[in-house]
């Protein structure tokens, strides 16, 4: 469980009691604290930061309207297929959301892409969607995509999402 805000002063009383009482971990040595399940995550996995954005992602996504699904790590089927970081709907537009804390080179970028490419191509995903969902990327960097086939999106958070196609959205 990871705390964006600090104030909420009753969760922060149970999740100091569920602590006290052994039903579940804490790291003390971040702040905010991150607690755990007693089994399942270790305190040091490097995955903690990607998951804290992926929360962090849901919680701004959410100031803007809650997506009717939100699914963490999709599985599209395959092993070494499309596994997005989220398939969601939000607005009624599904989205598959990429997470890019590091950078990729330009080779790694393109590996996924094609993935992307490759699945939208083997029609796959007609069984679970009626439309093929928009890749958006959430990065701090730019990259130089082409690819024709699918729609790709390139922001660096929500808000700017949002400030970008605000007419679409919300009129």
């Amino acid at each position: 469980l990871y705390l964006k805000h600090h104030g909420e002063w009753k969760l922060n009383r149970v999740l100091k009691r569920l602590t006290r009482d052994n039903k579940i971990d804490v790291d003390r040595s971040v702040r905010p604290y991150n607690y755990f399940p007693l089994e399942g995550i270790k305190k040091q996995s490097t995955k903690i930061p990607h998951f804290k954005a992926i929360a962090d992602f849901y919680i701004e996504i959410c100031e803007y309207g809650k997506p009717t699904i939100f699914e963490v790590e999709f599985k599209t089927g395959i092993k070494g297929n499309v596994e997005p970081d989220v398939f969601m709907v939000w607005k009624g537009v599904p989205f598959f959301v990429e997470m890019q804390r590091n950078f990729y080179t330009k080779t790694v970028m393109n590996k996924k892409i094609k993935r992307y490419a490759d699945y939208y191509y083997s029609r796959e995903w007609k069984r679970h969607m009626r439309y093929f969902p928009y890749v958006w990327i959430v990065t701090k960097r730019k990259y130089h995509i082409s690819q024709d086939d699918i729609q790709i999106i390139q922001t660096a958070s929500v808000k700017e999402f949002v400030e970008k196609f605000k007419k679409k959205l919300f009129s």
